[in-house]
């Protein structure tokens, strides 16, 4: 998260972007050991290659560790990710690829964005 320095967000704000979209940043299962962060061992069977998969999502309220220069601080790291992306002028997304409706449900009523459970930070 830490390469998205203020001058690679305002380098993707002068190509036009309004809004960035952050994937895989949500917790996944995965191989490493962060035992000694206090984080389970994964089930190999839950695991989508040796990395994992962002796909594969074991907490919905965390991030990735595999993602922070400091694991114990991976939140706080993400929030100054948030932060430092609205301050260059962009708006953050997320998006739950894993929980992903067929889009037939589109004509039933449901909207397209709320199939995709987005969320705008």
């Amino acid at each position: 998260m830490a390469n998205f320095t203020p001058l690679a967000l305002q380098k993707i704000k002068e190509l036009g972007a309004t809004h960035v979209w952050f994937t895989g940043i949500i917790e996944h299962a995965t191989q490493t050991d962060y035992t000694r962060y206090g984080i389970q061992p994964d089930h190999a069977a839950v695991v989508k290659g040796k990395a994992g998969s962002p796909y594969a999502i074991k907490d919905y309220y965390d991030v990735d560790p595999d993602l922070a220069m400091d694991v114990p601080g991976r939140m706080m790291e993400f929030e100054s990710l948030v932060e430092r992306t609205h301050q260059a002028g962009l708006q953050v997304r997320l998006l739950k690829q894993e929980l992903m409706y067929p889009l037939s449900l589109v004509r039933y009523g449901i909207p397209y964005l709320w199939l995709l459970f987005l969320v705008q930070l």
